[in-house]
């Protein structure tokens, strides 16, 4: 929550982003050599450091480093695509360079809200299941609020 407070992120979309990284195995590496919470690949902590004029993280297996670098992105990301989650989501998994090519080519259009014109399977399915547990922690959360009165 502090970091969806400091980037002005939704904090259940952040959490929904976050549960969906701690689905990888220890040390919580993905395929493509992503890390942590927030799934990021190690070589990006430069381009990271540069984007937010400090010095790079030095270990994005830290849970707080890794929430805080993903919140950012996810924050980079929705500004990038114009405040649409689908892309932006897309983008956090699959790489903005692979959105920019899929808009570029038609298969997406800039005002794409659902999944399923998505073309690659894990990342259709990645917005599918962050957009679904944000839902649930919306549910969830006001659940709660109400046992608390």
């Amino acid at each position: 929550a502090p970091a969806a407070r400091k980037y002005h992120v939704a904090p259940y979309w952040v959490a929904a982003a976050v549960l969906e990284g701690t689905r990888l195995p220890p040390p919580a590496c993905s395929p493509r050599g992503a890390v942590s919470l927030c799934p990021l690949p190690p070589s990006s902590g430069p381009w990271f450091a540069d984007q937010m004029h400090r010095t790079p993280p030095a270990d994005l297996t830290v849970p707080s480093t890794s929430i805080a670098l993903g919140t950012w992105y996810l924050k980079y990301l929705l500004k990038n695509y114009h405040n649409n989650r689908t892309l932006a989501l897309a983008a956090y998994n699959g790489g903005p360079e692979t959105v920019d090519r899929w808009l570029a080519q038609g298969v997406l259009s800039p005002h794409v809200h659902d999944n399923r014109r998505i073309p690659y399977p894990e990342t259709a399915d990645f917005v599918k299941r962050v957009t679904r547990f944000e839902k649930v922690y919306h549910v969830m959360y006001a659940w709660l609020s109400l046992g608390k009165h």
